[in-house]
């Protein structure tokens, strides 16, 4: 299991290809509001288009406001994406804190 990294070394949840998706986490920019996050399957490339037709939602995490200042996920069996990793949806999340764990 490893971070989706950029060249620069930065954290990316965003890869074309087929993977196994082990996790997720992510920073809630501030613990006042409701945050959310929503990664899908797609296989149009980056970024996701405007129509939905061709993506399939992987996983769609919410935290409560002054509760839930991290949200993180890790599978007990990781889920296959066949297409592409990227972002849908992504609310209260505090830039470059999202961490996709793949192997």
């Amino acid at each position: 299991m490893y971070m989706l990294l950029c060249r620069g070394g930065f954290a990316v949840p965003v890869k074309a290809g087929k993977m196994e998706l082990c996790g997720i986490s992510a920073t809630a920019s501030s613990s006042a509001a409701v945050s959310e996050l929503s990664l899908v399957d797609t296989d149009s490339g980056i970024p996701v288009p405007a129509s939905t037709e061709n993506t399939e939602v992987l996983i769609h995490l919410k935290g409560t406001a002054n509760v839930d200042g991290h949200l993180t996920e890790f599978f007990k069996e990781p889920i296959t994406v066949r297409k592409g990793l990227s972002v849908a949806y992504a609310t209260n999340i505090l830039p470059g804190s999202i961490i996709a764990y793949v192997r």
